[in-house]
């Protein structure tokens, strides 16, 4: 980390993400916090969306992260992830799929890239820069990864919703005809971290 990056380090300030939300569930599914764990559990077929989503105060976002287990959840596209959305209808996710990669959805297409653990949970991030926003990965007290880079300029100003969950590549609240065998999965430790300042000539 060089000196620029230990200065914008300190201004940032960490937040839970954590109810208030809105549920949007298929009637196949099912969504529930459990609060004193501070985990999000999803039950139900593999292909049907499973989701919460929680408007975000105006302000100048650094990054969405969030532990993710794939568990049972026999799902690829619609597999367990977060996402953020824009005003101008930008949007951004990434997720974990049962066949062992990540997915990176933009609302155009889909990436697929890397290999997922076998067992256990693993760090999802997108983090917005000055000339790119990022989607990362890392291990459970590893390091940061970078799985897919998208230019600053398309995603201008600050994201409006957060999304945590099951759904569909586009991020909306639809199934897929087929729904898939049943399974579970799940989402902890959501965290925003917000800049205290924008960037320099930032458009917000």
């Amino acid at each position: 980390m060089n000196s620029s990056e230990m200065q914008q380090e300190k201004r940032l300030v960490e937040t839970r993400l954590e109810p208030p939300w809105q549920y949007c569930v298929s009637p196949l599914c099912q969504c529930r916090f459990d609060a004193e764990r501070r985990l999000l559990h999803l039950e139900g077929p593999a292909n049907c969306h499973a989701f919460v989503e929680q408007r975000l105060r105006p302000g100048n976002l650094h990054s969405l992260s969030a532990e993710v287990l794939c568990g049972y959840d026999a799902a690829n596209a619609w597999g367990a992830g977060i996402a953020l959305c824009w005003p101008g209808r930008q949007f951004l996710r990434v997720n974990v799929r049962a066949d062992g990669r990540y997915g990176i959805d933009d609302g155009r297409r889909t990436t697929l890239v890397g290999t997922t653990p076998s067992q256990g949970w693993t760090t999802l991030r997108i983090r917005l820069l000055p000339e790119d926003v990022l989607a990362e990965v890392s291990t459970v007290g590893g390091l940061w990864s970078v799985l897919a880079s998208f230019p600053a300029e398309a995603y201008p100003g600050n994201p409006c919703t957060v999304r945590l969950g099951k759904m569909s590549r586009w991020g909306t609240a639809k199934d897929f005809y087929n729904p898939g065998l049943v399974g579970s999965s799940a989402i902890g430790n959501m965290v925003l971290v917000w800049r205290t300042e924008p960037f320099a000539g930032a458009v917000c």
